[in-house]
């Protein structure tokens, strides 16, 4: 039925309107060339940025063979599907993927293949040596250009870690997580798909060390998104781990809590022991350890559409936008890399000059993890997300899916409240005053004299005592501390011992802690003895693990150079999932979303804070309009100096706060109305009773609209302080499916027409459209799936619309 399939996909063509005619002209081109490849009358699934997709991911035979290279039947492959992704492997000659594919769907209606060539399922290199994973090849020509493959012929790598077996799985969770927790929204966790793990065996042509190692490559797709990810791991064999067992069993004291083991030196603290290669294989442990030295965990061939601008042919630009339709990112917050360059291997021999994109995935140092020092290496996971078109705002919508689902904690919400005075009589009269418009939670700040450091039973007591009365009326409390960076020799953090800083290549100590010394043992123990004691339930880690090198050779955790990143990496993470155990909210200047952490700075230099207030608010909004692109907007915090921050005086403090009202409304207003929560510094929320009511007014208005205003944002037009700026926030979920929040920061009364574009709210027909004044009206959406809202703002002013069904 040619009907019923339009219909089926005309929803996207008018979605793409806010890209320009020439986006619609090509939407209507795709229908209709499309509709040979998808089965007239049979369905497509919907979009899923939309509407729930439930089509279970499953390992199966496929229907049909991949059209990369030419199968005379589907005997002997498997694909790895979820109805918008489908990866297919083949076991002859070899293991490896032969194609990858997203699927038809009502929004990119024709089946497309990411994949021009074939490659390795990963690269590893043993002390030096490089082997190819899975080994499966296709020979004979140059690869590089585009034309029909069908008579190629697939090869085996006979010095390839090869197949041994594979199995299935659902996924697991990596960090604990209680779904719903601080008002996120209550979604799958650990996430629903399937987990699918590939078990490798060295090549007979392996020196024997090699030999003892088991690779496995792991694969994870999730239901309801195109989205994939893959890591590797690696560990010595059983039969070589026995050989040593004796040993290990002697550094079973390892197994002890950290209270155990580092209390009990002469100055209360001494390194927490590891079981080591001499521990396990004693005088021979240099010639059976095994150097993991790279390792190379996705690698593909790409059509020129699916890869970034100027990774195409000959350095001109590819047909695709500077994002590319195939999204890829690692889970690691340092020191991995996701490298787009061009195939030139085949071009250097034939001079071809068709220079095709190919990805890479790997380490930027090391990981130079040694085998038999560690239970199992687990690489980074490679996140990769097939996205339909490269128009930007679809682009950023699918991509903070990854974190959404794959890091569900970043969604956690409180209002909270910077306390600049940790005396017991502030942080009290600062609880009462939360409480009294409604905040959540309360974080002993920098410069209060809040001290996490520290086992006094005098100082825990006092501090679980106010965290009490705190949570007595519905107040979380936190503290603020550096835990990492500059707290070397010479940090202005305070050095935390030699015994445990970084050491530069030269010998000399470093500014830095290093994570992967004894002072990771000692910071853990710290904080999580601190947090039982007390009840605190919040961290901001200030100056977590930044990705230096240590040189180090005796610290507990790490065995040279060649190790450390990796090593204070995994440490880390080990930290803030450690945290997250407790239930813990956890503030940290970086990217260990995927470890943990579920907030960092967004859209700012600290600088601009002392920036005069009205310059501050303006160049705040901006950052956070361009931030949003890449972050939701519960992942990031902004700042507002109440009190003197870096240095801006009078002119960038917002105390007298009844004295600069208007500001610290917009204030305010801004943050809670794009959802992202800021660090309100100082020492009290108001002064006056007018300033209270501003302040609960906002909190509030938050509060009735929350789930709405942590859903992700439409950027429809960008702050410049020329004119009125607008976000609108989407959740086709929710009962409230849109939320726009409008600024005229000028001097001037505007009276205009704003569009504003509703696709992505699940709208179609028409809205129920409210005001910030509270009259209701029903608009009827245009064929952009859009309403044109008739604006009178007065200067200065702020307004809100809601968006429901009829």
């Amino acid at each position: 039925d040619l009907s019923a399939a339009v219909t089926s996909l005309s929803r996207h063509g008018a979605s793409t309107a806010c890209a320009g005619e020439g986006m619609r002209l090509q939407t209507a081109l795709v229908i209709f060339t499309g509709l040979s490849y998808a089965s007239l009358g049979a369905e497509l699934p919907a979009d899923w940025l939309v509407e729930t997709i439930s089509t279970p991911t499953t390992l199966s035979e496929p229907t049909q063979a991949p059209k990369l290279v030419k199968f005379d039947s589907t005997d002997g492959l498997v694909s790895l599907s979820n109805a918008l992704l489908t990866r297919t492997f083949t076991f002859s000659p070899a293991f490896g993927t032969v194609d990858l594919v997203g699927e038809a769907t009502a929004v990119s209606p024709l089946a497309t293949s990411v994949l021009r060539d074939i490659a390795p399922e990963a690269v590893v290199t043993l002390d030096g040596t490089t082997y190819s994973v899975g080994g499966l090849g296709l020979g004979g020509q140059n690869h590089s250009a585009y034309y029909n493959r069908s008579s190629a012929a697939l090869t085996a790598d006979p010095d390839a870690f090869t197949y041994v077996r594979h199995s299935t799985s659902a996924p697991v969770a990596p960090v604990p997580w209680t779904r719903g927790a601080r008002h996120a929204p209550n979604v799958s966790w650990p996430p629903k798909g399937l987990h699918l793990e590939v078990e490798f065996e060295a090549p007979q042509s392996a020196p024997e060390e090699h030999q003892r190692v088991s690779l496995s490559v792991h694969y994870e797709m999730y239901q309801g998104v195109p989205l994939l990810s893959k890591w590797v791991s690696m560990s010595m064999s059983t039969a070589a781990l026995q050989e040593g067992e004796a040993a290990a069993q002697a550094g079973a004291e390892s197994k002890m809590t950290p209270l155990q083991i580092l209390r009990s030196g002469s100055t209360g603290w001494t390194a927490k022991p590891t079981t080591s290669a001499k521990a396990r294989f004693g005088a021979d442990a240099k010639d059976k350890d095994v150097v993991v030295t790279s390792v190379v965990v996705e690698m593909l061939e790409v059509n020129a559409p699916f890869a970034p601008a100027n990774a195409g042919s000959s350095g001109a630009l590819s047909p695709a936008a500077a994002q590319g339709r195939l999204h890829v990112e690692t889970d690691q917050a340092h020191s991995t890399l996701v490298n787009w360059g061009r195939d030139e291997h085949w071009a250097d021999e034939t001079d071809a000059g068709a220079n095709e994109p190919r990805l890479n995935t790997t380490y930027e140092v090391g990981p130079g993890v040694h085998l038999a020092s560690v239970d199992e290496f687990t690489s980074f996971r490679t996140f990769e997300l097939l996205v339909e078109t490269e128009e930007m705002e679809r682009q950023s919508l699918a991509q903070k899916q990854i974190v959404r689902r794959l890091a569900p904690w970043t969604s956690e919400n409180p209002i909270f409240f910077h306390i600049a005075d940790a005396s017991s009589s502030a942080v009290r009269a600062a609880v009462d005053q939360m409480a009294e418009v409604g905040m959540d939670m309360l974080i002993y700040s920098f410069g209060s004299d809040f001290v996490l450091e520290t086992d006094d039973p005098d100082y825990l007591a006092a501090i679980a005592s106010d965290i009490a009365y705190a949570n007595a009326k519905g107040i979380e409390v936190g503290g603020y501390d550096l835990i990492c960076e500059e707290r070397g020799n010479g940090g202005y953090g305070g050095n935390v011992g030699n015994q445990w800083d970084t050491v530069n290549e030269d010998g000399t100590f470093g500014l830095d802690a290093c994570f992967a010394s004894g002072w990771a043992d000692k910071m853990t123990d710290y904080a999580l003895n601190f947090i039982d004691v007390t009840g605190l339930s919040m961290l901001e880690t200030d100056g977590p693990y930044g990705g230096a090198e240590c040189s180090s050779t005796n610290h507990s955790h790490h065995v040279g150079f060649e190790d450390s990143v990796y090593m204070q990496t995994q440490m880390t993470g080990r930290f803030y999932t450690d945290l997250r155990s407790k239930n813990v909210f956890i503030n940290q200047p970086d990217n260990y979303f995927y470890q943990g952490g579920q907030k960092t700075g967004m859209g700012y230099s600290e600088d601009q804070y002392s920036l005069p207030r009205w310059e501050d608010l303006s160049v705040s909004r901006q950052g956070m309009f361009d931030d949003t692109y890449y972050r939701t907007p519960t992942q990031g915090w902004m700042f507002v100096p109440l009190v003197d921050y870096h240095g801006g005086g009078d002119a960038a403090a917002f105390e007298p706060l009844s004295e600069h009202l208007q500001e610290y409304e917009w204030a305010l207003a801004q943050y809670l109305g794009y959802g992202t929560a800021a660090c309100y510094r100082g020492t009290r929320l108001y002064d006056t009773d007018e300033t209270k009511a501003v302040v609960k007014k906002w909190v509030d208005f938050y509060k009735a609209h929350r789930q709405i205003l942590i859903s992700d944002i439409v950027h429809v037009r960008r702050p410049d302080m020329q004119g009125i700026d607008a976000v609108l926030h989407v959740n086709p979920q929710l009962s409230e499916v849109g939320l726009a929040m409008v600024f005229n920061p000028t001097q001037e009364r505007v009276e205009e027409v704003l569009r504003m574009p509703l696709y992505y709210t699940g709208l179609t027909d028409a809205a129920k459209v409210t005001n910030s004044e509270g009259n209701t009206t029903t608009m009827n959406l245009g064929r952009g799936y859009d309403v044109d809202l008739q604006l009178t703002m007065e200067p200065m002013s702020i307004e809100w619309f809601v968006f429901e069904r009829t």
